[in-house]
């Protein structure tokens, strides 16, 4: 195999497959990129079994074929050569020369033959999704997902499409038991998904996701086949193996009769709970918000550092109310809204809270009370 390519246009696909790869795996073949040479193209493959990302690039192939190489010392090479192209050759022992204006160098490749096979997306069911509506719901739950391995299932975003035909929503959700996240957006009318019972996007794949969305603005394609979700974007195919098992009843979460409601400047809220947490014990972050009329009070105590108060401007006209909150929880929620006010919504000391944005009606959180001396 020979070819050669840009170094910008390489390095972009190489930098692309970098987060994919396992840096300590069992398997020292998933250390390596998979590189197919054939017509004018070169595709870049990375697999960790769990999420896997073709990635195509404009080449001038002189002899095609495949190898696998070292995907770090490979971009970590090609990053420091001077020139602007790139020349790669396959030898005859499969170690792989990589040259570029006077530098040379060889790699130890492995034979492409024992690489593993992404998935085949052919035939999957597709849809074509605005890239920055993706990225807003992602970046509206994802810090919710659960970080505890044994409850695997809640190791990622659960997606799912909802609604009737004419009013049809995307809607992506996360908890890890101590606070949820749902976010939900309308579909174009017409648009036939349906995505049900709904799937489990791992972690990781989340991450890559939010990645390949940074990539560029306009659309993408997502598709989902058998145990897999596809994200498909100008030359690039991200397949992410998804969880298997069943979300909870994340409806049963979200508290049905919170009456008790407070508004106040999100910005204000923000910035007074970050120092007030400051004082906060580093277990558990707690901070007790005192609720009364036209304002609350939110505070924190340490046994060997100190305390800290702060009192807050409030629409607020229920009755009094003393209730505690992991502190990063709440800072969690606070810093993906982007309205000037938010609303909280509360029922008592010992029921979960909601915060949601009054303009965007198809976002809740959800954070549970912890108990405070």
């Amino acid at each position: 195999m020979q070819f050669t390519i840009a170094k910008d246009e390489f390095l972009r696909g190489l930098s692309r497959i970098q987060s994919v790869i396992e840096k300590k795996t069992t398997l020292p073949i998933l250390s390596n990129v998979l590189l197919e040479a054939s017509g004018a193209t070169v595709t870049l493959v990375a697999t960790d079994l769990e999420v896997g990302i073709r990635s195509l690039c404009e080449a001038e192939v002189e002899t095609e074929g495949t190898i696998t190489v070292q995907a770090k010392k490979l971009f970590e090479l090609c990053r420091e050569l001077e020139g602007e192209t790139i020349s790669l050759h396959v030898m005859p022992n499969d170690w792989v020369e990589i040259s570029g204006g006077a530098f040379s160098s060889k790699l130890v490749g492995l034979a492409a033959d024992d690489y593993p096979v992404l998935p085949s997306t052919e035939s999957a069911s597709e849809f074509t999704i605005n890239g920055a509506l993706l990225a807003e719901m992602i970046d509206k739950t994802q810090f919710a997902i659960s970080t505890n391995e044994t409850r695997y299932y809640l190791n990622g975003v659960f997606l799912v499409t909802a609604g009737k035909a004419k009013e049809r929503t995307l809607r992506m959700v996360a908890t890890d038991g101590h606070r949820l996240s749902m976010c939900e957006k309308p579909l174009p009318e017409g648009m036939n998904v349906k995505i049900e019972p709904g799937i489990i996007v791992p972690r990781k794949g989340v991450v890559e996701m939010r990645r390949l969305l940074d990539e560029g603005d306009g659309d993408i394609v997502v598709g989902v086949k058998e145990r897999n979700v596809v994200l498909r974007r100008s030359g690039v195919e991200l397949i992410i193996r998804l969880v298997d098992g069943d979300y909870p009843d994340y409806d049963q979460v979200i508290p049905k009769a919170n009456n008790r409601i407070a508004t106040c400047q999100r910005e204000t809220l923000l910035h007074a709970l970050r120092r007030v947490s400051i004082m906060a014990t580093e277990l558990n972050k707690g901070v007790k918000f005192a609720l009364k009329r036209k304002g609350f009070e939110i505070s924190s105590k340490n046994p060997n550092l100190g305390e800290a108060k702060e009192t807050l401007p409030a629409n607020y006209d229920g009755a009094d109310l003393e209730i505690g909150f992991n502190a990063r929880y709440v800072l969690d929620v606070l810093g993906v809204l982007g309205d000037e006010d938010i609303v909280l919504q509360f029922a008592d000391p010992l029921s979960p809270c909601i915060i949601k944005s009054p303009s965007d009606q198809g976002y809740l959180a959800v954070v549970m009370p912890m108990r405070l001396e």
